[in-house]
């Protein structure tokens, strides 16, 4: 009778922690905010906060988006499935705008969307180190 108790404890947490391992992220593909045949411009930009503000300098305008965003599309993205939306942080971003004014800012840990004036943060993220290599790639690093 112990020994029955004691694997289905056992038993009990290994279900628990298969649970919890497969709700925490789940592979998918990034959504842009609009249609690709909406984009009007991609930018890299570097963010910079500071206790006031953040700034948010442009480092390269894509002059041949159809490419970069393929490129963009090669990355492995997952999507948070627990937890509140990451916010933006310090560092090198896509900033993609759109021909109705919206625009969204993706980091490889999170995005900020813009729609109508008001901020909605994403739920994806990928590998940083891919990220950065596609930054690297256009930046000329």
């Amino acid at each position: 009778m112990f020994r029955n108790s004691i694997l289905q404890k056992i038993l009990f947490l290994i279900v628990i922690i298969s649970l919890f391992s497969l709700v925490g992220c789940e592979a998918d593909e990034y959504k842009l905010l609009h249609d690709k045949t909406d984009v009007s411009s991609v930018q890299i930009v570097e963010i910079v906060s500071t206790l006031n503000e953040t700034q948010r300098n442009v480092l390269l305008d894509i002059s041949d988006m159809d490419t970069f965003l393929t490129d963009f599309n090669q990355l492995q993205f997952e999507r948070y499935l627990v937890g509140d939306p990451a916010k933006l942080t310090d560092g090198r971003a896509i900033k993609i705008s759109y021909v109705n004014g919206d625009c969204e800012y993706i980091e490889y840990c999170a995005q900020e969307k813009i729609v109508d004036g008001a901020s909605n943060f994403g739920v994806y993220y990928c590998d940083q180190d891919d990220f950065n290599n596609l930054m690297d790639k256009y930046l000329d690093i």
